[in-house]
Parts: C-alpha cells; structure tokens; sequence
C-alpha cells in the first residue's frame, strides 16, 4: 500500500508539471495534496526516492509561481481597463442633424 501511494505521489507531480493547461494542473495537484495528507497521517517514508521528490517539489513551487505572475497581470490588465472604461465618455464629431421635414405633414 504504501509503495503505491509513493508511486501515485509521483505520478501526479509529474502530470501536473507536464500539464500546459492550468486547471488540469490545480486538478493534479489537488489529487497529489489528498495523497500527501494520508502519507504524512501514516508517517510513510520516501526513501531513496527523497531528494528526487524534492527536486521536483522545487519544480512545482516555480511553476506555481510564474502562474501566480500571470494570474496578477491579468488582473492588473483587467484593472487598467476597467478604469479606463469608467473614465471614457464619448464625444461624437459630428453635431446633431437638424430636422428637414415637418412632423404635421
């Protein structure tokens, strides 16, 4: 059992480093956290396999923190628009057209 759930640790590491698509990454991550909590819970040891998991723990954290960057300039983005909306008032170049036919007739 224990051999498994290290195997199944390091499976969802490295899908989720591979993963391009961010979400699909939160989702393997999310599975890798569920798995992490039983091990630490059952005090289960990685072995040989310790300064590989830290390796890629390493990669992990860099991952997350360039996500983290695009996700702030988006928002950033996101704001300077917003504001740049609320601060727009159009002014059209063309005054209105005067009325050429009589409404009576």
């Amino acid at each position: 059992m224990q051999e498994d759930e290290r195997k199944y640790f390091i499976e969802m590491t490295e899908k989720a480093l591979l993963e391009d698509d961010v979400d699909r990454m939160a989702q393997h991550l999310l599975k890798r956290e569920i798995i992490r909590q039983h091990m630490v819970a059952s005090n289960i040891d990685l072995g040989e396999d310790a300064k590989e998991c830290l390796s890629r723990e390493a990669k992990v954290l860099e991952r997350l923190e360039v996500e983290k960057k695009k996700v702030l300039k988006e928002m950033e983005d996101l704001s300077r628009k917003k504001s740049a909306a609320k601060t727009y008032s159009p002014v059209f170049p063309f005054p209105p057209m005067p009325i050429f036919f009589d409404k009576k007739g």
